[in-house]
């Protein structure tokens, strides 16, 4: 029963910590927070919490794994259950949810995390976080593979991190920019993203309709090819019968 208490108030604690972390990185930013302010505002000395975690870093890649691990559970419940637009324009709109639930985590879908063996080796969130990002990468892969079958893996991939960005960016425009867009565009924020994720489809599909028309022009070219090789077989074998009568 003891055991069971203690494992009971280190679950409090480490989320009481979390949850004032979040706040305060989501005010201030993780770099103008302090590791005495979390202390200082969770009510504990800053060796307590130090008891819990090691570091700054490690609260602020526990809060980012839990933001990663909500993203990749919801947008897993996305892919491969309906149709492409209607999961892309889902996928949209669950990442303006996840940046007001986890404002503080949102860069993370597009920064750069140390993915040096040694670091994933000190910091088990660090390296969960990457392995978890790397399923919600092949989710997205796969999604955009039933859009471009036969389209090389490497293409795919581009296609996946270069509109991943370009949702991000759509999303981080409409928030920091939302008074200007209402201003100048005439638009609010919620038809500002309506629009512009109906664009990033479109945009998709031209390149669909394009990837066709190449593909149409090098099978039609290429029985444009085997004919003229065809007429000239047919003319070099007209020719010498000529000259056999």
């Amino acid at each position: 029963m003891a055991r069971k208490k203690d494992l009971s108030i280190i679950d409090v604690n480490r989320n009481r910590i979390l949850e004032v972390a979040k706040k305060l990185f989501y005010e201030k930013g993780i770099d103008n927070t302090s590791v005495d302010e979390i202390a200082r505002t969770a009510q504990m000395s800053k060796s307590t919490m130090y008891v819990y975690f090691k570091s700054k870093e490690e609260i602020a890649n526990c809060i980012s794994l839990e933001a990663m691990q909500y993203l990749y559970n919801n947008i897993k419940n996305i892919v491969g259950k309906q149709d492409f637009r209607s999961a892309f324009m889902k996928v949209c709109y669950f990442l303006v949810e996840f940046k007001e639930k986890y404002p503080a985590s949102f860069e993370l879908l597009i920064g750069e995390i140390d993915v040096e063996e040694e670091s994933l080796e000190k910091d088990s969130c660090l390296r969960e976080i990457y392995e978890v990002g790397e399923r919600l990468n092949n989710l997205l892969y796969q999604l955009f593979q039933e859009k471009f079958p036969g389209k090389e893996e490497a293409a795919i991939r581009m296609e996946t991190f270069s509109l991943w960005g370009s949702i991000y960016g759509v999303i981080a425009l409409a928030e920091n920019k939302e008074k200007y867009i209402k201003k100048r565009i005439k638009l609010s924020k919620k038809e500002f993203l309506e629009r512009s994720f109906i664009s990033l489809y479109k945009a998709i599909e031209n390149r669909e309709e394009a990837q066709g028309e190449e593909v149409h022009k090098r099978e039609v070219h290429g029985d444009a090819g085997h004919k003229k090789t065809v007429h000239r077989e047919t003319g070099h074998r007209q020719t010498a019968k000529e000259e056999t009568l």
